[in-house]
């Protein structure tokens, strides 16, 4: 799909406030969500799991392979209007690229989930300490909520961040100081 065609198919289920399921960089990973912001290079979504709204990923346009709008997901819909799972909060963030979006996180002092292009270790979780001009400095938690290591990650090479999950949030609440 071309970038614009993926731009314009994302603004018309913004406005229709739709659950839409992303295929986004390779074949086997994909996310379900309702896409709120779109800019010339990066879509938020409010993330859906087990029907029930939680948290926030952010997506660069270009890593987007194919988009669905199904029977699947218009089912999504319909158990979370009946349930009362709708999420009527938004999250006041600048996409209008990495940067800006980066240091709107890093003043939240969210802990965040980080994907990243890269061979080694791709996947990274913690706090925004520092956005410099082509780099971040992330402080990593670990799975029992054990701060580590600043690390320093390219923002070019950033694929995807998740935010304001439960899972995060919890990590956040019961981190050790």
């Amino acid at each position: 799909m071309k970038i614009d065609e993926i731009k314009q198919i994302i603004n018309g289920y913004i406005n229709e406030s739709k659950i839409i399921r992303i295929q986004y960089m390779d074949d086997y990973y994909k996310t379900t969500g309702m896409p709120i912001k779109i800019s010339d290079e990066l879509v938020l979504l409010i993330v859906v799991n087990n029907f029930r709204f939680d948290g926030y990923t952010i997506l660069s346009i270009a890593g987007i392979k194919s988009i669905e709008y199904s029977e699947s997901e218009k089912f999504i819909e319909q158990v979370i209007k009946q349930e009362g799972n709708e999420n009527n909060s938004k999250l006041e963030v600048n996409i209008n690229g990495w940067g800006e979006f980066l240091l709107d996180i890093k003043n939240l002092k969210k802990i965040i989930a980080l994907s990243i292009q890269s061979k080694d270790k791709n996947y990274f979780v913690g706090k925004i300490n520092n956005v410099e001009c082509k780099k971040i400095i992330l402080k990593e938690i670990d799975t029992c909520g054990n701060w580590g290591e600043h690390i320093t990650i390219s923002i070019e090479d950033i694929e995807e961040i998740e935010l304001s999950s439960y899972y995060l949030n919890m990590l956040g609440k019961y981190q050790q100081q």
